[in-house]
């Protein structure tokens, strides 16, 4: 929007100009053309001035360099409409215009597409003839004119407050594309959320929905308040209207001309009607941050209902696992009971074997030689006992030696 030129400093750093040069392009609507210039503050306040018809008015009547500079600064979702004698200062986001009695000057704005809104505007700056509305009678501010114009073309309000409906309309239609596309993506998530897509998709999505959400509610707020305060002020209301201003701005005598002249009840009606339309935007504007701050409870309260479920599972795995190890170390000892009993049973009848075997053997020993069993004589049985056997049941070395 600002076509300016970086100035070098000394220590080779570059800063921009101060912003009292920088320079906006503005688009100079008139009688259905449109000229694009580069302007100043200064050069714009200039440019103002020189399109007003009568000099002798009150001194704060004219528009002030203040009022330039806050309408080209850069402070978003401030929305103001404000009277200067014979021109309309309009700052809808994103929409900031100057309406003259005869064109329309409109800052340029990268925020929208001004397209359909520089085509709107042509169209009526054509319809009206650039003034043609203003030399009417007085008499009859509010009447159609003569047969001798076109009756196609609506003179019920003038051409200032065509001005200011169609800057109304851009700026609603603006908003109302922003809401019906964050409208579209929270369908999209809500979609999502049916899917069983992954949570930190969804917070992705969410987190991008955020900001876009606040910033609609500040901007229909300011609409919301600056169409309040328009409605409740009747003075605010008959300023809006040029013919108006001389009586207003002009020499003291003429004031009380002002305050007997009644609010044009079609630009009331279209007043109210642009508040209706700003109410039920916030609504939605409302409904859909509601319906985020709901779907983030209702994820939060789904991770916990996971969790839990994790920590219960990590819990019935970690009683499993001990009564596993339980069950191991007593089934280890079981079997190691188990086991050394089987030993000494196996010790026990290998050691009845041998027993048995070396009776056989001394019997058979006493039949052939004819001599007494050591047990029949008396005093030897008791030193004759039975080999020691190791583990494996074998008997140790002296008995095999003996053997």
């Amino acid at each position: 929007m600002m076509a300016t030129k970086p100035a070098a400093l000394g220590g080779g750093a570059r800063l921009h100009p101060p912003v009292l040069n920088s320079k906006h392009l503005v688009i100079e609507v008139r009688r259905g053309e449109l000229a694009m210039n580069e302007f100043t503050c200064q050069k714009l306040l200039q440019k103002v001035k020189g399109s007003c018809r009568v000099p002798d008015i009150r001194p704060n009547g004219f528009i002030t360099y203040r009022d330039c500079k806050q309408l080209l600064s850069d402070s978003d979702y401030i929305a103001n409409v404000d009277t200067r004698f014979e021109c309309i200062l309009v700052r809808l986001f994103p929409v900031s215009a100057i309406i003259l009695h005869d064109s329309v000057l409109v800052v340029a704005n990268g925020n929208m597409s001004m397209d359909n809104f520089i085509r709107a505007l042509c169209d009526i700056t054509r319809d009206y003839g650039g003034g043609r509305q203003a030399a009417q009678s007085p008499a009859m501010p509010h009447t159609r004119p003569s047969d001798e114009l076109d009756g196609s073309i609506d003179y019920t309000l003038p051409f200032e407050v065509k001005a200011l409906e169609c800057c109304y309309a851009a700026a609603l239609s603006h908003v109302e594309q922003e809401i019906a596309a964050v409208e579209e993506k929270f369908r999209v998530v809500e979609l999502m959320v049916g899917e069983k897509r992954t949570y930190q998709d969804i917070n992705m999505i969410l987190h991008q929905m955020k900001q876009p959400v606040v910033n609609l509610g500040e901007i229909l707020k300011g609409f919301t308040d600056m169409m309040d305060e328009l409605l409740n002020d009747e003075d605010s209301m008959k300023l809006l209207e040029f013919e108006s201003h001389m009586t207003f701005y002009g020499p003291e005598t003429l004031y009380p001309g002002f305050e007997e002249r009644v609010v044009n009840r079609d630009l009331e009606n279209l007043m109210e009607y642009f508040d209706q339309e700003v109410d039920q935007m916030a609504r939605r504007a409302r409904t859909l941050s509601s319906s985020l701050t709901e779907l983030e409870k209702h994820i939060t309260v789904a991770l916990a209902i996971i969790r839990n479920e994790m920590m219960r599972l990590e819990l019935i795995c970690s009683i499993l696992s001990t009564a596993f190890a339980a069950g191991a170390c007593l089934s280890g000892l079981r079997h190691a009971g188990r086991a050394q009993l089987c030993n000494r049973a196996v010790r026990d009848e290998r050691r009845q074997q041998f027993r048995e075997q070396s009776r056989r053997v001394h019997r058979d020993f006493a039949h052939r030689t004819g001599l007494p069993l050591l047990r029949d004589i008396p005093g030897q049985a008791s030193h004759i006992s039975a080999p020691r056997l190791n583990n494996h049941g074998a008997s140790t070395g002296r008995d095999a030696r003996r053997r």
